[in-house]
Parts: C-alpha cells; sequence; structure tokens
C-alpha cells in the first residue's frame, strides 16, 4: 500500500467517526474537494462519502421504522439511489459534505415519511395492548427503561405529534451540526434551539402522561381518561387533555408526575439508549460483519464496501459502560438528559409492532444537488389491472408415482414478497421485490441482476409472482403470511405453473376477518428432486375436483414409488395416506398451504400414524372469519413430507424443521419431528401471548426464508420475524399464532427454515 492509499483510508476513516463532528466534516469536506476534482480518485472518494455514512444513515432508519428488516431495506434503498444519482447527473455539493448530508436527510426524511403514510394506510392497526400491561403491579420507569415494550409507548404516546418527535430524534441522535439540523428539518437557523426546547417538553409531558395512566397511578385517572390501552382510537389529544387537568388537580398524581420526570426521566433512563435499544444494534457488538459473499451486489464501484459497512451497523454501538463513563466525563450531557430520554425510548421499535415493508420515492432534488430520474422501467410485460394469471394452468392426468419424474438438476427456490400494498405495488405493474430475501436455483442469490423475482397486485389481496428460472411441469408451493403480532393473517394459494424459464404462483391474502387484504408474505416452489430422503407431496384440489382415493396430478409425488391417497371424512377434516415404508410414523415433518384461495383458510397437520404399508396424516382445515369458535371449512391444499432434508429436499444445503410439543405456555421442542442440517436443536420460548421464539446458534445466513404452519387444529400461525443478520450464524425466528377470533393464542405449531446453499 502506497502512502498515498494510506492517507486516503486514514481521510475515509476519520470520515465516518463518532464524537468529533468537526473532524468527521473537515475529512468530508476534503473527500468533496476529490469528488468536484474528478479524476482517478473521484469515484472513490465518493464511495467513501456514502460508507461514512451508513452507519448514522442505517441508525436514523432503525430510530424511526418498525422493524429491524425494514431499516436495513430503506437504508440499502437510499445509498443505491444516492449513487445511482451521482452516477447519472453528477451531485453538486455548492456548501461542501453539509450538501450531501442535507441531500441525504432530506431523502431519507421523506422516506421514513412515505413508510409512515403507507403503514398507516395498509395497516391500520388499534393500538397495542402489551402483555405485561395487564400486570397489576405497578412497574418502575427503571423496569420500562429495559422493556422492549417502551419504544411502543413512546410511539403510542406521540403518535398525534409526529412533527415533534421527529425534530427531536433528529436533533439528538444523528450527531449533525445545528445548521445541518436546521436544514433537513426546514426551520429558520434562529428559531431551531426554541423549536427543539418546545417539542422536548412535548414529547416528555405525553410520555409521562401516558405512563400514568398505563400504570394506573390513581383509579380516579383512569376513569376521567375515559381511555383502555387497546382502544382504536389511541392515545389522541383528546385523552391526553383529560390525563392532564386530572393529574393537575390530583395531588398524588401530581407528585407521581413530578417523581417520574426529576428522577426516572433525567437519571434512570440514561441507560436506554443502549438498555432499550433494537437488538441489531445493541445485542451483539462484538459480532463481525458477514462475509462479503453473503451481501448483495451494489451497482459500480465500492458497492460492496457500502453494503459491508450497511450490514455491520450494528456493531459500532459501544457498549452501556462506555455511555456511563461518557455522561460521566462530560457533564453538558446531563443538560440533554431529558431529550435523550425521549429520543432514545424509541429505538425499539422491533418484533413486538407492525411492520410494514420498506420502498422508497424517488430522491428529493434540493438546490445543492441535481434532480435524480426514476428507476429503469421493467422489462416484464404489464397484464391489465385485475386480470387473472396469463398462461394455462398446470396440467393434470400425470400419474402420481412411479411416473411423476425427479429433476436431474435441483429447481427450486423462494422469494420474501415485501411489494404488497397498492402504493408499493401499482395495481397490474410488474415489482421487484427485496433482492436480498430470494434466491432460486437458476437464478442465484440475491438473483442474476434483471433475474429477480417480480410481483403483480392483481387485486386486493391477490398477486402473481415470477419466480426466475425454476419452471417445470411438476412441483409444489407453500407460502406464509408475514409480520403482525395482534391480528391474525392468513395467506393460501389460488395457482401455478411455468411461463417459460420462470414459475408464476398466484397468492391470495386475507385478513383477520376473513376478508381479502393486501399483505407481505414468504413464497417456496420446488420441483420434485432427487436424493435418498423420504419425499412426498400431494396437491388436493377439494372436495369435488376429481380427487379423491389416489391423487394423480403434477404436484403429487411420491420418493418410494407408490401412490399417495387422500380421504375426506368431514368438512374441513382428512386424512392423507404416503404409501411406502421409508415413510416412518412418527417421524419425518409436513407443510400445508390452502389452495384455492376464495376464502380465509388455513390447514393444519396432526401426528403421523402407522397403516397398512405406510403412514397416514390428518389434515383439518378451519377458516378464519373472527367468530370465537373454529369454523371447519373445505379446500384444497398442498402437503410436503420430508424426513432428515430440508423443504426442498437439497442434500447439502443446510435447512432445518422444527415441531413444538407440550403445555404451549411453556413449549419444548418436539425432537422427533424436528431435524437441522448441523444437528442442533432450537432453544423455544414464550415471549408473550401467542408469541414464541425459536433460537438455533450456528445455522443462519442472511437471506433465508421461512415457512409456517399451525398444529392445532382451529388455529392459525403465521411468520413474525426472521433474525440472522444480527450476530451470525445465530438464528432468531418469531411465530405469531392467533385464536379464530384473529387474536393471540397459544398453541403448538411447525415451522421449516430454508437458507442460500
Amino acid at each position: 500500500m502506497t502512502t498515498m492509499d494510506r492517507d486516503f483510508d486514514e481521510l475515509a476513516a476519520q470520515a465516518a467517526v463518532t464524537g468529533d463532528r468537526q473532524a468527521r466534516e473537515r475529512a468530508g469536506d476534503t473527500l468533496v474537494g476529490l469528488v468536484r476534482a474528478g479524476g482517478r480518485r473521484a469515484e472513490a472518494a465518493f464511495t467513501a462519502l456514502c460508507e461514512a455514512e451508513v452507519d448514522r444513515i442505517f441508525h436514523y432508519f432503525a430510530l424511526r421504522v418498525d422493524d429491524e428488516q425494514d431499516a436495513l431495506d430503506l437504508s440499502r434503498d437510499l445509498i443505491a439511489r444516492v449513487r445511482q444519482a451521482h452516477g447519472r447527473n453528477g451531485l453538486e455539493f455548492a456548501h461542501g459534505v453539509r450538501s450531501f448530508y442535507a441531500y441525504v436527510y432530506t431523502a431519507a426524511r421523506r422516506d421514513v415519511q412515505r413508510y409512515a403514510e403507507r403503514r398507516a394506510r395498509a395497516v391500520p392497526a388499534p393500538t397495542a395492548d402489551f402483555d405485561f400491561g395487564a400486570d397489576p403491579r405497578q412497574h418502575t420507569l427503571d423496569e420500562l427503561a429495559g422493556a422492549k415494550e417502551l419504544g411502543q409507548w413512546l410511539r403510542q404516546a406521540t403518535h398525534d405529534i409526529p412533527a415533534e418527535l421527529d425534530l427531536v430524534m433528529l436533533a439528538y441522535t444523528q450527531d449533525l451540526g445545528r445548521e445541518d439540523v436546521a436544514a433537513v428539518a426546514g426551520i429558520e437557523p434562529s428559531k431551531l434551539d426554541k423549536a427543539v426546547h418546545a417539542a422536548k417538553g412535548k414529547v416528555i409531558d405525553r410520555l409521562l402522561s401516558l405512563y400514568l395512566v398505563r400504570m394506573n397511578a390513581c383509579a380516579e385517572l383512569v376513569g376521567s381518561v375515559q381511555w383502555q390501552p387497546g382502544g382504536a382510537s389511541g392515545f389522541t389529544t383528546a385523552v391526553y387533555r383529560r390525563a392532564k387537568r386530572h393529574i393537575k388537580a390530583c395531588e398524588t398524581c401530581r407528585d407521581r408526575y413530578e417523581d417520574a420526570r426529576r428522577t426516572g426521566i433525567s437519571k434512570d433512563f440514561l441507560g436506554i439508549p443502549i438498555a432499550a435499544a433494537p437488538e441489531v444494534l445493541r445485542r451483539f457488538a462484538d459480532s463481525p460483519p458477514p462475509a462479503m459473499d453473503t451481501l448483495p451486489k451494489g451497482g459500480g464501484g465500492g458497492g460492496s464496501a457500502v453494503l459491508a459497512r450497511l450490514y455491520s451497523a450494528a456493531n459500532a454501538t459501544p457498549g452501556l459502560g462506555r455511555i456511563v463513563e461518557v455522561v460521566q466525563q462530560n457533564p453538558a450531557i446531563g443538560a440533554v438528559a431529558l431529550a435523550v430520554t425521549a429520543v432514545a425510548a424509541i429505538v425499539v421499535p422491533l418484533a413486538v409492532s407492525d411492520p410494514a415493508p420498506g420502498g422508497a420515492e424517488a430522491l428529493p432534488s434540493p438546490s445543492v444537488v441535481a434532480t435524480t430520474a426514476g428507476p429503469p422501467a421493467s422489462s416484464t410485460p404489464t397484464p391489465a389491472p385485475g386480470a387473472g394469471p396469463t398462461t394455462a394452468p398446470r396440467p393434470s392426468g400425470v400419474p402420481a408415482a412411479p411416473g411423476n419424474p425427479t429433476v436431474s438438476q435441483p429447481r427450486w427456490g423462494y422469494v420474501y414478497v415485501n411489494m404488497a400494498t397498492e402504493e408499493e405495488a401499482p395495481i397490474g405493474t410488474p415489482t421487484k421485490v427485496a433482492p436480498q430475501t430470494q434466491w432460486t436455483t437458476g437464478a442465484g442469490f440475491p438473483g442474476q441482476r434483471g433475474r429477480e423475482a417480480t410481483v403483480v397486485h392483481t387485486g386486493t389481496g391477490s398477486y402473481t409472482v415470477r419466480m426466475p428460472d425454476v419452471a417445470n411441469d411438476f412441483g409444489i408451493v407453500h407460502t406464509t403470511a408475514y409480520r403482525t403480532r395482534y391480528r391474525a393473517r392468513v395467506c393460501g394459494v389460488t395457482g401455478y405453473r411455468p411461463d417459460g424459464p420462470d414459475e408464476l404462483v398466484d397468492v391470495r391474502c386475507f385478513d383477520d376477518k376473513g376478508a381479502p387484504a393486501d399483505w407481505w408474505f414468504t413464497l417456496f416452489f420446488a420441483a420434485p428432486p432427487t436424493g435418498s430422503s423420504p419425499y412426498a407431496t400431494i396437491w388436493y384440489r377439494g372436495p369435488g375436483a376429481g380427487d379423491g382415493g389416489v391423487i394423480d396430478n403434477p404436484g403429487t409425488f411420491n420418493s418410494a414409488g407408490r401412490a399417495n391417497r387422500v380421504a375426506r371424512d368431514g368438512v374441513g377434516r382428512y386424512r392423507a395416506i404416503l404409501e411406502g415404508t421409508v415413510f416412518r410414523p412418527g417421524a419425518g415433518y409436513v407443510q400445508l398451504t390452502a389452495f384455492g384461495g376464495s376464502a380465509a383458510i388455513q390447514c393444519a397437520a396432526s401426528d403421523t400414524v402407522a397403516v397398512s404399508g405406510g403412514v397416514e396424516i390428518g389434515v383439518s382445515c378451519h377458516a378464519l372469519t373472527g367468530s370465537a369458535v373454529p369454523v371447519p371449512a373445505d379446500t384444497g391444499w398442498l402437503m410436503s413430507y420430508v424426513d432428515g432434508v430440508g423443504l426442498a429436499r437439497a442434500a447439502g444445503t443446510p435447512a432445518a424443521y422444527a415441531m413444538t410439543t407440550g403445555d404451549p405456555v411453556n413449549p419444548s421442542i418436539d425432537r422427533a419431528h424436528s431435524y437441522a442440517s448441523n444437528g442442533e436443536v432450537p432453544s423455544v420460548t414464550r415471549m408473550g401471548t401467542g408469541w414464541y421464539r425459536l433460537i438455533w446458534n450456528n445455522l443462519g445466513k442472511f437471506g433465508d426464508s421461512v415457512q409456517v404452519m399451525p398444529r392445532s387444529p382451529g388455529t392459525f400461525c403465521h411468520l413474525g420475524a426472521i433474525n440472522s443478520h444480527s450476530r451470525p450464524p445465530e438464528l432468531l425466528i418469531d411465530v405469531y399464532c392467533h385464536a379464530p377470533s384473529g387474536l393471540p393464542t397459544d398453541t403448538h405449531f411447525g415451522l421449516t427454515y430454508l437458507r442460500t446453499p
């Protein structure tokens, strides 16, 4: 390495330094000078500018959105658009690095606004009532400081004053200068201090008022506000004003308010920036960044380095001890303790809330930069709005076995459809979905450029997904609704078929009342693979479709070369029989997906039992209608059975499946029906009513996928979260389960995990 190279690396490092804004800005101005001068170091200098800002951009989004994956998506998209805009037009830097900051954070602020608008339109959720909120014991502020619920409390307290919360967070969390904060917030610099002070007072006052109400400071307060924590109207301005009137008139409440403000906020909460931070920021400060070959590649030189910084942003957060040390060494920090409390509490927004997938508008065009163009148009044909499938349905009449052939080369894949609302995926328009969470054997990971998966939003809750380069006349497909803890969601398959080299899959999603609803989901497809492990699939098209007895169609396969049968025992009750002695009772895993799509139905599989020359699996299907009792429902369904291998039956590919057993309130892993390619047995923890977390210590890799299925008839389960990027190879999977009413309930479930080879 030459002296010039070393000097450049040191300059890039200085541009990313935290805690010394002047040094960072000096280094940034020098990099901007190199960019404006052109020459061989101009591109590297712009890459260094982007890379230096990655940690803070991710932190900005992590404080403002409801899920760490959304923060990653938004950060990745923003960095990519900044690089594309500069590559097309060359951004102007009239005011040095401050122009760059203004450009980036103006764009980020608009992205957050659009995210919030989409979430409000697509996920009109009632205010969440947290698990420990019903505990009669009053919780201290110190206990809340270490609880994930605190972030939701703050958002609940301030949802009527989002501008004030955003200003406080912008002023105290991004290490920006006053001029930069004023420019991004659109406030005259001379009025900034007054605006921040006023916003800080409102935020803290709202949080303390909500705290007293939720913690039942006195019986008269609860009665006077006329509000329930789970009420659909939320902690509105009217509720807040009623609470304030009572607090001022009640000596007990007034004393508790002042005590909480004096001791709780200014002292106990100083640890919140770490104690209540998102797991991606706080849990694994010593984690190495993911290997470069696991990251999606950015366009242009240096893109991989920028993305590497993005995915390791969580590891830059100092430990709690360091924060205490900084506070002790810098008494001036005490002057902003109240603001630190307010802005730090928000950094909890994961796992317990209803996230909506990200995405962002075109970058804004402030005066200091050139106007940017929109994304390139898709080359995929666009069907008319509301149009159905454009290809013929999958053929039938092919023998189930042994005539149903395997494929010599594996053909399988998965995709997370994170573009589901009309704002994200306009009706009839092919829309690319998250490239880092899709994979197929044909297109690779994260999808060859121009060969990524796309989705066409064909109507409310209806989608057609194109999975690249896995088309096959034979195969099986599964789907699972993704995210939202507080309300049930169900997605099913309505059809699938090859279209040229790609596989098209039609999916329909429903809300907790059984009505079609735009929602997000994971999707899996596999053609019958070769292999030695027991493997079977069934495509049962439902009563009246001629699928009684032996099932004979391209979606049905039996690795023993025998037949698969289905018997209907009543409304929504079936028995699947897999012929062949290789199908051992008491072993293996079953994944089910409803097929047909006209109603919100989910199917559950009971334990396998031995029958003459094979195994029998009970299947029960129920409709999600919002009723208090289970509603059995006839439907078609898709089944996969695997034993000692992942759902794709891909030997050598890391995978797992797991089922729970025992008391659903204190569940354990059913080892007889669980498997991991590395031999590991996961832990399972009940996080709250209907909320479960499974952890594998050495299995995860970012870019993975999960399918979920309830095991108890009449219950509904879906995927809540996948976290394999915080501390790879650790893998955390959250599952949410609900009763027929749509409310959370404790029950048993199974899941299967897939990742890139």
